[in-house]
């Protein structure tokens, strides 16, 4: 979704680029034109982004123009990775962990190299020393205004998501509806710092939604659910208590004999222990499966879980903080999934 909102972006900002001059203009060896030095009165910068590249091929100099106009939305886009993603390494038992570094950097390659790509050069300059000078540009009115459009399509989005939200008497219609209402917000984000980039005041559009108070509104249907958490095998009683203490910390409300509104029921499917490189290792799964009131099954998630250790009476104890880790840093977003 993200990175289809992201492309998404690109193409607007670029379907506003100029395009009544026609394609470059070539004045080899002519007048010095004025946006060489930085300064267009054919394009003055209340108007228009502007980037120019220089090189001793044409072609290089047209790459070279897109790549500095483009550049001015790198910040946007490392922001909105920032927002997006998380990037964690850390080096434990003989294993480094990486996770979503690649998937940052591809996206926000991805959405410079669809400006760089999509960006026509509209002039440019050989200055008989040998050097061509190409200028890019990008309308501020024609991209500002797509923009808004997108950003007020995604408001009123919210607006509908949140009236639902409060009028739905279901609580997992609800949640569905207030996770929605964050997620139209989030999307928005994107577009905004867009927005404030082309603006030439730099304010974009406020919006009239606080993602800070939707997901507190969240939090408030959230508190109001009861959870009952279960395991599937006896043997598997620490991971009962595991569950408990991670639904409270999710803001879930948790009983064990009074009647709930959902009951949450651990798995845990664990390999036999093996021994690779001198480290002790168990990898499996731990599957959560979503009971309604009635015990009707809502629906079922499976996470990845794998320990080690450099000593095997040390690898159940491993075991049991890693499922406690995932249970705490991934059970909140797992079970907003079955809402949605």
């Amino acid at each position: 979704m993200k990175s289809r909102n992201i492309l998404f972006i690109c193409c607007l900002l670029v379907s506003g680029l100029v395009s009544c001059h026609g394609g470059a203009k070539s004045g080899a060896q002519g007048d010095k034109p004025d946006w060489v030095d930085g300064n267009s009165r054919r394009y003055p910068v209340d108007m228009y982004l502007t980037g120019v590249g220089v090189a001793p091929d044409p072609a290089l100099a047209r790459d070279r123009a897109r790549v500095e106009l483009a550049k001015i939305f790198q910040v946007a886009v490392t922001e909105q990775g920032q927002d997006t993603q998380r990037f964690e390494r850390t080096v434990s038992e003989g294993e480094t962990k990486e996770s979503n570094l690649q998937q940052v950097s591809r996206q926000s390659s991805l959405y410079t190299d669809q400006i760089i790509q999509g960006i026509e050069v509209s002039e440019i300059w050989e200055d008989g020393a040998g050097q061509y000078h190409a200028l890019a540009v990008l309308s501020r009115q024609q991209a500002g205004m797509r923009l808004r459009q997108e950003i007020k399509r995604l408001d009123e989005a919210t607006g509908q998501y949140v009236r639902s939200a409060r009028g739905y008497p279901d609580s997992m219609a609800k949640i569905a509806a207030a996770q929605k209402a964050i997620q139209q917000q989030q999307e928005r984000q994107s577009y905004q710092r867009s927005l404030q980039i082309v603006d030439i005041t730099g304010q974009g559009l406020p919006s009239p939604w606080n993602i800070a108070e939707l997901q507190a509104d969240l939090n408030d249907v959230l508190s109001r659910i009861y959870f009952k958490p279960q395991v599937v095998n006896s043997q598997d009683q620490p991971l009962l208590e595991m569950l408990a203490a991670s639904l409270a910390e999710a803001g879930f409300r948790v009983v064990r004999d009074a009647p709930a509104n959902y009951t949450l029921q651990g798995r845990l499917a664990l390999d036999d222990e093996t021994v690779q490189g001198g480290w002790h290792w168990r990898r499996g799964n731990l599957e959560l499966i979503l009971l309604d009131s009635d015990d009707t099954p809502v629906g079922t998630r499976t996470l990845p879980i794998k320990a080690s250790a450099a000593q095997s009476g040390l690898l159940q104890q491993r075991l049991m903080i890693e499922i406690e880790t995932v249970l705490k840093s991934r059970l909140r977003d797992t079970l907003l999934e079955f809402f949605q």
